[in-house]
């Protein structure tokens, strides 16, 4: 929430964020929201809350790939291959 606050109120990341980004936060706190939800049987039946939450999550993992997201997974894996490429080419360090 801090992260998103962040985003919302500086005028640099302003300019930066685009609506994926806002979609992105969506599409991330709706599983949060609805599991809570399902896990206290909150507003709607049980089935419909469940629902609505193996739906979300499919539907982010189905679009993780194609968000800014994936640079959080990828980021250490891509440090090591273009270590390990720097080093093949002889790049002195």
């Amino acid at each position: 929430m801090a992260l998103l606050w962040y985003q919302l109120t500086s005028p640099l990341m302003k300019y930066l964020t685009t609506a994926q980004d806002y979609l992105v936060w969506a599409l991330t706190f709706i599983p949060l929201l609805s599991g809570y939800m399902a896990y206290h049987h909150l507003l709607l039946p049980y089935a419909w809350l469940l629902a609505i939450h193996i739906a979300s999550v499919e539907l982010l993992l189905v679009l993780f790939p194609f968000t800014k997201l994936t640079h959080a997974f990828t980021l250490f894996i891509s440090r090591w291959y273009t270590g390990m490429m720097a080093g093949q080419k002889g790049v002195q360090s």
